[in-house]
């Protein structure tokens, strides 16, 4: 009787194919401040498919910035329906009685119907600034019959666009959902936003699970990078693994580092896309 070799292939790389800074980020983050006078703040806009992660990320900023979990976006875990109905601005206190130098929108989630979901039409509008606060989504209904805003200054354009896709979730995502998020960031483009992708979830891998030093040792997040790469057009070094906190007590320092990792590149890209404005 022969011996077959049923060994499957080892799933993590020796070395991390990504090195992270061991900077601390943390005070640079607290620390930043617009160059550009006419803004007080960067304006970061999250998108993507439904249940990806997009509020959850708001929460994991705010719970490293304050020292402690914070829930004040809120998430629906359960539903398979797209839990924000509102666009919503969220500033993050500094405690000392004003808030950070950026702020996140969240938007309606992204459905594979095309009749489902934030409409492609609304998210450019978004981009430029057009929507007003606490406009309420509905799939059927454009922006322009109620809640459009028709001089926009700059700083309620959006500044930086983040595209959050599920660790779980890239190699499922249909052809519909990855045409309306490559028409959100080819309008992007032509209006010279900068874009970044945050693939979530990740410690829901099983290569990872709670050894969140094991992201960038993963052979099968880094095939998810490539392939958002693919699908999105946007470059690898400006694809980002995260894991948000859902149902931690405490905060941990791993996870710390790769969100405060990415927010980091946001407010840099920000603050081009501001200077770019400036030169031209």
């Amino acid at each position: 009787m022969g011996n077959s070799d049923s060994s499957q292939p080892e799933p993590l790389y020796k070395e991390p194919w990504r090195m992270l800074s061991g900077e601390t980020i943390l005070d640079f983050v607290k620390g930043y401040r617009p160059k550009n006078s006419d803004v007080e703040h960067i304006r970061i806009l999250l998108h993507g498919p439904v249940g990806a992660g997009k509020s959850s990320f708001i929460n994991s900023v705010d719970s490293i910035l304050q020292g402690h979990i914070c829930v004040r976006a809120p998430v629906d875990g359960i539903s398979t329906e797209t839990y924000t109905q509102e666009y919503k601005t969220y500033k993050i206190s500094n405690g000392d009685g004003g808030f950070y130098s950026f702020v996140f929108n969240d938007t309606m989630g992204l459905e594979k119907d095309f009749d489902a979901g934030v409409m492609v039409e609304d998210m450019k509008l978004l981009l430029g600034g057009h929507v007003e606060e606490n406009y309420k989504f509905q799939s059927n209904r454009s922006v322009r019959e109620a809640g459009y805003r028709h001089n926009p200054t700059l700083q309620d354009r959006v500044h930086v666009l983040v595209f959050v896709v599920p660790a779980e979730k890239v190699k499922l995502l249909s052809d519909e959902v990855w045409k309306k998020l490559r028409e959100v960031r080819l309008e992007a483009r032509q209006t010279g936003i900068p874009q970044i992708a945050l693939i979530t979830k990740v410690d829901e891998c099983p290569e990872v699970g709670d050894k969140i030093e094991n992201v960038h040792k993963s052979k099968n997040l880094k095939e998810q990078v490539e392939l958002v790469h693919k699908s999105l057009g946007i470059s690898p070094n400006c694809i980002f693994l995260v894991k948000n906190y859902h149902q931690e007590l405490q905060l941990n320092n791993d996870t710390n580092h790769l969100i405060l990792t990415a927010l980091k590149q946001m407010l840099h890209f920000g603050e081009d896309f501001l200077n770019n404005l400036q030169t031209n």
